[in-house]
């Protein structure tokens, strides 16, 4: 029976060409965009599911800026000591050498604090993590970039030069985070190295910079609306003499 149904299929065909022609090219044109539609759709619902603690991991925002000042960091430790973990981060491009064989940019270094490792999941695949955050002129580098710069070399405890006057080692390398990340970085360094870098010695004081996305991890059953209650009534109280139209959410 089946074979007859070819049979008839084939010769139909055959015969009338061009109306099968526009036929299965119209068929196949549906079934590629449906495939496309629902890899698109589920890669977006995927985005930082890697994360073992996606459910409790918020970004702040203040006044529709993703970006916080440094001096709202350590108020958030203290208005909100429940918290598990605080994170600020700053994405910079520095300027990287190496034994005078190789002299790049390297893009998306973030540097934060140790925190960082309790919000995303981050696996290290050589060297240390978490504490490397905690010390100055040390630097994370993705596996990507670390083959990129050492090649087949072990990279951990190089030193390279950044911004041609700072001298960092390398203490970890880290497998690279996947596509559907909305957050991608290259390499992590400790929040100090900024200090250090830009020589600001006001630099937790300095309300007028605001560079700073900070993300947090509540704990397993926190509301976020309770925090974002906290947040708004501690944080409005500090800015209320320098902006009176400051509103802080997450």
């Amino acid at each position: 029976m089946l074979k007859n149904y070819f049979k008839i299929a084939i010769r139909n065909i055959i015969r009338y060409k061009t109306y099968s022609i526009i036929n299965i090219l119209g068929l196949s044109i549906g079934i590629a965009a449906f495939l496309m539609v629902s890899l698109y759709v589920v890669n977006e619902f995927t985005v930082d599911r890697f994360n073992e603690n996606y459910d409790n991991i918020y970004r702040i925002e203040a006044a529709s800026w993703f970006h916080v000042p440094a001096p709202l960091i350590p108020i958030i430790r203290q208005e909100m000591p429940d918290l598990e973990a605080v994170a600020p981060t700053e994405r910079k491009s520095v300027k990287i050498q190496y034994n005078n064989n190789y002299s790049e940019y390297l893009d998306n270094v973030i540097f934060t604090e140790a925190d960082f490792f309790d919000i995303f999941t981050i696996d290290i695949i050589s060297g240390i993590g978490k504490s490397a955050l905690e010390e100055p002129y040390k630097l994370l580098l993705s596996e990507r970039e670390a083959q990129k710069i050492f090649g087949d070399e072990n990279a951990i405890g190089k030193q390279i030069t950044v911004d041609k006057k700072f001298t960092f080692t390398i203490a970890g390398i880290f497998r690279d985070f996947p596509d559907n990340s909305h957050l991608f970085f290259n390499a992590l360094s400790s929040f100090q190295n900024r200090k250090i870098m830009t020589e600001q010695e006001d630099f937790y004081d300095n309300w007028s910079n605001w560079n700073y996305q900070t993300y947090i991890r509540l704990s397993d059953g926190k509301n976020p609306q309770e925090t974002l209650k906290i947040f708004n009534s501690a944080f409005n109280k500090e800015m209320a003499e320098i902006d009176p139209y400051f509103e802080t959410f997450v």
